[in-house]
């Protein structure tokens, strides 16, 4: 099995990266943290040390391009669900170095409707402040689900509910075309790919923890979480 990977590994260069984030606070005063949550320094470290070694920062609807030719690698920022601190901490260091970043956004809990159950007591993005941050160009908006489900768990009918609904719902406050997806937990199935396939998305991330390759599926990209 390694000696195939290897050789899989040979055939299929790795191109770069998409990194996976969700919360960005500072740290609390014991220093401690969570697997869900950067300090705003630790981002700052990452992205200057990353800029300093002439790494190039894409938005994710560049990744199908890019993984297609011979350029040098790439970075691409995500982050999941729709957290307030994605917009008071972590969106002024992306805007300074003018570098592009995804939102998936799971439409429950921008609309009001429900929050985190991992985190029932953390501040969710409003729509006028997702408005506020779609109206910039580094911002891509994506979808997460109407209320972040196992997506492999559900069946067909259900599964394209919860897509096309927080699809539709997110489409409605930023006045345009949603294009971006995240799987829940980075659970689905192949009729999950499907269901994106025929609403037009252009793009899936995983959380698989591999880097990206020549072969990477535009509706299955590996994705790494940043922490």
């Amino acid at each position: 099995m390694r000696i195939a990977r290897k050789i899989h590994n040979l055939t299929h260069p790795k191109l770069g990266q998409i990194y996976m984030l969700h919360r960005v606070e500072p740290l609390s005063p014991d220093g401690k943290s969570d697997l869900l949550t950067v300090s705003p320094d630790f981002l700052c470290r990452f992205l200057d040390t990353r800029l300093k070694q002439g790494v190039e920062f894409i938005g994710i609807g560049e990744v199908p391009q890019r993984i297609c030719d011979k350029r040098k690698g790439f970075v691409c920022l995500t982050f999941d669900d729709g957290y307030l601190d994605n917009l008071t901490q972590a969106y002024p260091l992306l805007r300074e170095r003018h570098i592009p970043f995804c939102l998936y956004l799971t439409s429950d809990y921008i609309l009001g409707r429900a929050t985190p159950a991992w985190n029932p007591e953390a501040a969710m993005l409003s729509p006028s402040q997702v408005k506020q941050l779609a109206a910039d160009p580094l911002c891509t908006i994506g979808t997460h689900t109407r209320s972040h489900p196992r997506l492999g768990s559900l069946g067909c009918e259900a599964q394209e509910s919860e897509i096309k609904d927080g699809k539709m719902e997110i489409e409605g406050l930023v006045g345009r075309p949603v294009e971006h997806f995240a799987y829940p937990h980075g659970d689905y199935d192949g009729q999950t790919v499907d269901i994106l396939r025929r609403l037009g998305f252009r793009t899936a991330v995983t959380c698989s923890g591999r880097n990206l390759r020549r072969d990477s599926h535009p509706l299955e990209l590996d994705r790494i979480q940043l922490y």
